[in-house]
C-alpha cells in the first residue's frame, strides 16, 4: 500500500466519524495555530498538514477511536520526518549561501 493509498483509506475511517464541516473547522484551527507557532522554515504545508492529523487524532482518542488514531499516529511519523528533513536541507542551504569562497 502506497502512502496515498494509506492516507486515504484513513481519512475514509475519519470521515465515518466527523462530518465534512467538522473537518473544515479543524483544519482551520489547524492552520491558524500552526501560523501562530510561527513556522518560519518554510514548512507551511506539511506543517499544518502534521498540526491537522494531531489535531484529528485528538479527537479520536476522545471518541475512543483508537485504529483510527494507530493510523493517524504513523502518517503523523511521516511527515515529522518530511518536516524535519526539510528544514535540515533549508539550514544547510543558508549556511552555504552565507559561506565565503
Amino acid at each position: 500500500m502506497t502512502l496515498k493509498e494509506y492516507n486515504e483509506k484513513t481519512f475514509i475511517e475519519v470521515k465515518g466519524v466527523l462530518t465534512q464541516q467538522q473537518l473544515n473547522n479543524i483544519y482551520l484551527a489547524s492552520s491558524i495555530k500552526a501560523i501562530r507557532d510561527g513556522d518560519e522554515d518554510g514548512d507551511d504545508e506539511l506543517y499544518i498538514k502534521m498540526v491537522y492529523l494531531i489535531d484529528i487524532q485528538k479527537i479520536m482518542e476522545k471518541k475512543e477511536k483508537y485504529e483510527i488514531c494507530y493510523h493517524l499516529q504513523t502518517l503523523i511519523t511521516i511527515l515529522a520526518e518530511f518536516v524535519e528533513k526539510n528544514r535540515k536541507l533549508r539550514n544547510e542551504k543558508s549556511v552555504n549561501k552565507y559561506k565565503w569562497n
